[in-house]
Parts: C-alpha cells; sequence; structure tokens
C-alpha cells in the first residue's frame, strides 16, 4: 500500500501553534511548511514548541507569487476575532485587525497553486458578518466550475460552533 504524500499546510495567524497540534493529533500526515504570525511572544513560543520560528511581520505585504512558492495543499487561518466578538466594537470586517484576512482571501484568485483545503478557527458569530461572506464567494471564484474545469458543481462551506 503506498503511503499518501504528506499535505503541505500554510498556518496563518500561527500563535502559539494551537492549529498546528489541533493537525497533529487528527492523525492526517502534514508538514507545515511556513507559520506566519506577528507577534514577537507568540513566535518565541511557537519556535519552543515546534523548532521553527514563524515567518513574522504584516502578513498583508504577502503577494500571491509568495503564497504560490509553497504550493501549500491546505491553509490554516485564525484570524483575529477581535472585530467579531460581541462584546467588542463589532466593526466586523471594517476593523483594521480584520484587513490582513480579507487580503489573504483576494490573493487566492491570483495564485496559480491555490490552497485546495482551509481550516478557519473564529468566534462565534463571525459566520454572520462580512468576512465570511467575502470567504464564501472568494471560495466560489477560486473553486468553482471554472476553475477545476467541471459542469456541474455545488460549494459545500461546514462551520462549527463549540
Amino acid at each position: 500500500m503506498e503511503t499518501p504524500t504528506p499535505w503541505r499546510v500554510l498556518e496563518f495567524y500561527s500563535g502559539i501553534g494551537g492549529m498546528r497540534y489541533s493537525l497533529a493529533s487528527s492523525g492526517v500526515r502534514a508538514e507545515v511548511v511556513e507559520a506566519f504570525d506577528i507577534n514577537d511572544v507568540a513566535n518565541d513560543v511557537y519556535e519552543h514548541n515546534f523548532g521553527h520560528r514563524p515567518s513574522q511581520g504584516n502578513i498583508q505585504t504577502l503577494t500571491a507569487g509568495d503564497l504560490d512558492k509553497y504550493k501549500a495543499h491546505a491553509w490554516l487561518l485564525s484570524p483575529p476575532c477581535q472585530p467579531y466578538t460581541r462584546q467588542g466594537l463589532q466593526k466586523h470586517s471594517a476593523d483594521a485587525r480584520a484587513f490582513s484576512f480579507i487580503k489573504i482571501l483576494n490573493l487566492m484568485q491570483n495564485m496559480s497553486f491555490p490552497p485546495q483545503m482551509l481550516f478557519v478557527e473564529n468566534v462565534v458569530g463571525f459566520e454572520v458578518f462580512l468576512s465570511l461572506k467575502l470567504f464564501e464567494s472568494q471560495l466560489t471564484v477560486v473553486f468553482g466550475p471554472l476553475s477545476i474545469s467541471i459542469a456541474c458543481y455545488r460549494c459545500l462551506i461546514h462551520t462549527t460552533s463549540c
């Protein structure tokens, strides 16, 4: 029996590596080829946990070409939750902390090698705001019938809350 090729994974907003730990505990064979986080302290902990320091800086400066070079099968995304919390200002996608997530979604349509899978984690309420609607529309553009050359297509988006 042939062993499947491990997924190549990009981890955005990596923090201390919670999404990476979840992926590892799922039993999926995966290799995180790069992680991204702007927080220096979180990157220190991530480096301690995994032996690799995430790329530090504003991910809004990334280009489609930057992301294409990783040829990642999957992306793990845990964008800032503050724009969507019920107790916060509820600016949603107008909050500057949401801009990087929107930028990443917009980059997908210009990529030669977009991810095949996206795993997004956020707070209850995220699913009803513009960022999720933009997320859904980008999935339709990137993974729609024209991009995968099939005549009958249905985009499925599963959201889970706890």
